[in-house]
């Protein structure tokens, strides 16, 4: 059985996207974020595709990230892969014409008789055979030089080690290698017995030819043909040898069939590889697309056993940094980009954030938002340290703009429209939200969207300047007995009254 190893799942999974997520996404600029660390739109869809519904399970960010860490260990590896990956392309273009050649083939404008298409045929299929087994060794040689830590990685290397080691894998190449350069009609007897005792088809042609083949129902002797030598090879006499080719090319037909399934069997452990590189093509580019900023940045730890936990230290806006490079190419915003610590806790309830306008609340909303959907990829984040724990799903509310039929209004059923599919273990950011009513009614609106996630075991994070939020938080949670308590913190400003964009917890 060929070991197929997924660089992408551990775990296979299928993401179902909404409305309200793709929404969610645009409200966290994520494809401003994916478009600054690449300009291969290509690429920027790809990988949109993969992380625009969060990743639910755990051991699925952990499997990327150890494999992400494999590449940024070592710096070649990439590269090196992406040769590999060349060798595996064109042998499935190779094989995708040598199946197509079919009965008649055309080649170098002389067309060729049906016994020496598949001749052709039978010789591309070893080539490919070869190519295969070369593919085996180059990956051998590649990983036996590379510190590797990662389980799938690991996993890969020890299988493609066991492969390379057995006999059969030396006594393959040499008779691929043989059909590949030697195949001719007059050889094909010969080498097709060698093949078919390899693979051990034993179908009737061949048992027939490797018991009398030169037994006709009118037996006919060659000139100089001695019974008790060795057959090095046998040709076809159009006149004579109608039998022995029917039987000849019947046994070609069956053991191009299965060339072609051990050429399928062989590549496929590279198929899910090649399918699954961009990700940390583009994983590598956006490390060093944070660094370049002078952000600090790390890979993210998943917390596999917890739920609702998030912490990281000196965060960082991604999206700030890099609109500040945009305006200013030769901007240093890892100086001036504010970096926070943010702590949430499992027990830990909604997530309130207060403060005056323009002092870096939205950022630290963003910022949150933005190391979820990264960090819960398997991606690197910017931040000096991260722990966060995965959730089923990532929504945010932004402030929309006035459509004409009252915002208020519009707040509510694009919020309420989100709750309706919110489920245990997501996470709700809301900006500013419900702030286009009376304060009282803005306020009552929010606290009941709190006391919900709190019975439905939704976080919600929120940034509000929404006087006495607090208090009535406090008053409900009292009065309805709540486990999980309101966390709160503020925008900090300095002894003249004035934004550090910093954001503290408060009691």
């Amino acid at each position: 059985m060929v070991k197929v190893v997924d660089l992408l799942y551990k775990n296979p999974t299928k993401a179902v996207k909404t409305p309200n997520q793709m929404e969610s996404m645009d409200h966290l600029l994520l494809n401003e974020v994916l478009s600054g660390a690449t300009v291969n739109q290509a690429l920027q869809r790809e990988v949109f595709d993969l992380i625009c519904v969060p990743e639910p399970d755990p051991e699925n960010v952990i499997w990327r990230r150890d494999i992400l860490e494999d590449f940024l260990k070592n710096p070649s590896m990439f590269d090196d892969l992406r040769s590999i990956l060349s060798m595996y392309e064109e042998i499935c273009k190779n094989l995708l014409i040598s199946t197509r050649s079919g009965g008649n083939t055309v080649f170098s404008k002389k067309e060729f008789s049906h016994r020496d298409s598949m001749i052709f045929r039978m010789r591309s299929l070893a080539d490919a055979i070869v190519k295969c087994l070369e593919l085996y060794e180059s990956s051998a040689h590649i990983f036996s030089k590379m510190r590797l830590t990662s389980e799938a990685f690991i996993s890969i290397n020890e299988f493609i080690k066991s492969e390379i080691r057995k006999p059969d894998f030396i006594t393959l190449k040499e008779l691929a290698e043989d059909l590949s350069s030697s195949l001719t009609l007059d050889t094909s007897y010969v080498m097709i017995m060698k093949l078919n005792k390899f693979f051990c088809i034993e179908d009737v042609e061949m048992l027939e030819l490797d018991a009398t083949p030169y037994k006709y129902e009118t037996p006919k002797k060659r000139k100089n043909f001695d019974s008790q030598a060795e057959v090095e090879f046998i040709g076809f006499d159009e006149n004579d040898d109608h039998e022995l080719q029917g039987l000849v090319e019947k046994s070609i037909g069956k053991l191009t069939q299965l060339m072609e399934h051990i050429i399928n069997e062989m590549k496929s452990p590279f198929e899910k590889i090649n399918k699954g590189i961009f990700f940390y093509r583009f994983g590598l580019h956006l490390e060093n697309t944070i660094k370049d900023l002078g952000l600090p940045v790390c890979l993210p730890s998943i917390d596999p056993t917890v739920k609702g936990r998030f912490e990281c230290k000196n965060a960082c806006d991604l999206w700030l940094a890099m609109n500040i490079r945009k305006k200013d190419r030769y901007a240093k915003p890892g100086e001036t980009v504010v970096k926070n610590d943010i702590t949430m806790k499992p027990e830990d309830g909604a997530y309130v954030i207060t403060g005056k306008n323009n002092a870096g609340k939205t950022v630290f909303l963003r910022t949150i938002g933005m190391i979820q959907a990264l960090g819960q990829a398997g991606l690197p984040v910017p931040a000096e340290s991260c722990y966060i724990s995965t959730v089923n799903g990532l929504y945010a509310y932004f402030t929309a703009m006035d459509t004409g039929t009252g915002r208020f209004e519009d707040e509510v059923k694009s919020v309420s429209s989100m709750l309706d599919i919110i489920k245990e273990g997501d996470m709700v950011l809301f900006n500013e939200a419900f702030q286009s009513t009376a304060f009282d009614e803005a306020a009552d609106v929010l606290c009941n969207v709190f006391v919900y996630g709190a019975v439905e075991k939704f976080r919600c994070i929120s940034v509000t300047h929404l006087p006495d939020i607090k208090q009535k938080m406090e008053s409900l949670e009292n009065e309805l007995g709540m486990k999980f308590r309101t966390k709160y913190a503020t925008a900090v400003l300095d002894a003249n009254g004035e934004s550090t964009y910093k954001i503290a917890e408060s009691m």
